[in-house]
């Protein structure tokens, strides 16, 4: 359960009900389940449920699924948009907040990802020229253009719009870049750009960094748990599969 968050829906039960009933549309007569924020899975058989304890529970599902087989550990989750920090101890989750605006306060979800976030909501300012450039806080630029011009990004892995309707290519990347500090890409040299891009892929691993601080330091020994990173990895000929591998912090 995600997404019930988007401003298409007027609120948070509205977006829950709104997937519930897509997902019953999609496989109608079969048992549908939910997992709430005590981690339960909720049989949805048309009886009245509090809607909002199945809200934003997919990370709940996955860290389950983890703790069964890495008993101690940090999970860390980075999507297009949020990263998941939750620490795993004796096999238990041992997350501090269920809702997401816990979870925000505590550090455990950070908003912050690989496609969708604004540059401007990563670095407010940028080394340009032999000083700092403050940014145009405008939704010039995304990280999915980071990433794209540093040549970590495949253009067919940029699945989200590009905030201009422009081209999923580097030379895309570094026009939207160069809207950042208000100037065009022509008027800025390719080893500018990449810089540029490289600053701020830095900025947003420690936005990442300082979330996993502020989790560890709340548990014991907590700077020796393993960090697992879960995510998807493309195989060839297309298909995902999902992937969990514990690193050192």
């Amino acid at each position: 359960m995600t997404r019930e968050l988007c401003d298409a829906f007027d609120d948070r039960a509205e977006g829950v009900a709104y997937i519930i009933d897509a997902v019953r549309d999609a496989a109608p007569g079969i048992p549908l389940y939910a997992v709430d924020l005590e981690g339960r899975l909720v049989r949805l058989d048309g009886s009245k449920a509090d809607i909002l304890t199945l809200a934003a529970t997919n990370w709940i599902a996955e860290a389950r699924v983890l703790a069964s087989r890495q008993p101690d550990c940090l999970l860390m989750d980075i999507g297009s948009t949020t990263t998941d920090l939750i620490p795993i101890l004796g096999g238990k989750l041992a997350a501090q907040g269920k809702r997401d605006i816990e979870r925000l306060a505590r550090g455990e979800l950070i908003y912050t990802g690989a496609l969708r976030t604004p540059v401007a909501a990563i670095v407010s300012q940028i080394p340009m020229r032999g000083v700092l450039c403050r940014i145009a806080a405008e939704y010039f630029a995304i990280s999915a253009d980071i990433y794209l011009a540093l040549g970590r990004l495949k253009p067919e892995d940029y699945t989200c719009a590009t905030p201009d309707g422009g081209e999923k290519t580097r030379e895309g990347a570094f026009e939207r870049l160069a809207r950042v500090v208000c100037e065009d890409s022509k008027n800025l040299t390719a080893g500018e750009l990449h810089a540029m891009a490289a600053y701020i892929a830095e900025k947003q691993i420690q936005q990442i960094t300082e979330g996993m601080f502020q989790v560890l330091s709340r548990i014991e020994n907590g700077l020796r748990l393993h960090v697992v990173p879960v995510g998807d990895r493309r195989l060839p000929g297309g298909d995902l599969r999902k992937t969990a591998e514990p690193y050192a912090v």
